[in-house]
């Protein structure tokens, strides 16, 4: 997972394992989904809401996809050597139905485990928090 995280729209990038002064990265966030919301009526706040924590998940996430695909073709081999139907040396992964429910689970994970460091994790809810206590 990515350590650094880009605020579109207030043009700023946020070092989650770095403790910040208070209120900086509130204030950040604050004006970061202003303008993400600002077009939205207040009915539909609370799902801008969701989909902007969304969006920061997977901004965290987006870099590991080839890595993915890497761990996913040498568990195929792995499996293939195990069960005894590799031959010949030949390897062969389909990528289908259940590599792109496999690739739709990965996108999907959570935050957690995410980092080893106390104070990212600390940033995250502050995040989370700010966005969720937001008021049009």
């Amino acid at each position: 997972m990515k350590t650094k995280l880009h605020l579109i729209n207030a043009n700023a990038d946020i070092d989650l394992t770095k403790k910040y002064e208070d209120n900086f990265i509130s204030e950040l966030v604050r004006k970061d989904f202003t303008m993400f919301t600002e077009e939205t009526h207040k009915d539909y706040i609370c799902a801008d809401k969701l989909l902007y924590i969304d969006n920061v998940r997977n901004r965290l996430h987006i870099n590991y996809f080839d890595e993915y695909v890497d761990d996913y073709v040498q568990s195929m081999l792995d499996y293939q050597r195990d069960v005894g139907v590799l031959e010949d040396d030949k390897f062969e992964v389909e990528f289908n139905y259940d590599f792109a429910e496999s690739v739709f689970e990965h996108s999907r994970r959570n935050f957690y485990k995410s980092c080893e460091k106390p104070v990212f994790y600390n940033n995250l809810v502050l995040i989370i928090k700010t966005v969720m206590e937001y008021e049009k």
